[in-house]
């Protein structure tokens, strides 16, 4: 049997609210794609529940947990900043199909960074709620571009920075849709 599988790479730019300059990271969009073909191929490898949401929305991805959605890796001289962003999970709304694919979504978020500039270091880990919006457009069946923004809001934490609750992030990622064998 072979599963569908999309891994999406690109470079995303983050401003973090109580820090003046950028924090640089790469977007990873990894997840295994459910679509209606897949479903009438291997009915009996879908649960249930995933089988109406497929016939309802047309394609499901679902990601995996211990692949962070951005990692960041920002070495300026005046913010060093590292750390990682999972999405425990989320929803999607898909707007528009064709000629490109627009969604809104939210995700449920865990956010590990390192922060340190002029006015200190912070350990920022928090959970918080990521609103986003995103389109991907196909330019071929196996590849697309895709970008979007998201805004996060964290439970606040206070640092010699200032109160960090809240971040805005742009990013940009290349796809690849490919099929995995698995027994």
């Amino acid at each position: 049997m072979h599963i569908p599988i999309k891994l999406g790479l690109g470079p995303s730019i983050t401003h973090i609210g109580g820090v003046n300059s950028p924090v640089y990271g790469l977007q990873i969009n990894a997840a295994t794609v459910i679509d209606q073909k897949f479903l009438d191929e291997h009915p009996d490898k879908i649960p249930n529940g995933l089988r109406s949401k497929v016939k309802s929305f047309g394609t499901i991805e679902v990601g995996h947990i211990l692949i962070p959605r951005t990692i960041y890796v920002s070495p300026t001289s005046t913010l060093q900043a590292y750390g990682a962003t999972w999405a425990l999970a989320g929803l999607r709304v898909g707007l528009l199909k064709n000629p490109f694919k627009l969604t809104l979504g939210a995700d449920l978020l865990l956010t590990y960074l390192h922060l340190s500039t002029l006015l200190g270091t912070a350990n920022f880990i928090r959970p918080g709620i990521g609103p986003k919006a995103e389109i991907e457009v196909p330019l071929s069946k196996a590849v697309s571009l895709g970008g979007g923004h998201g805004y996060s809001l964290y439970i606040p934490q206070s640092t010699a920075m200032g109160s960090i609750w809240n971040v805005s992030q742009v990013f940009f990622t290349v796809n690849f849709r490919f099929l995995q064998k698995v027994k």
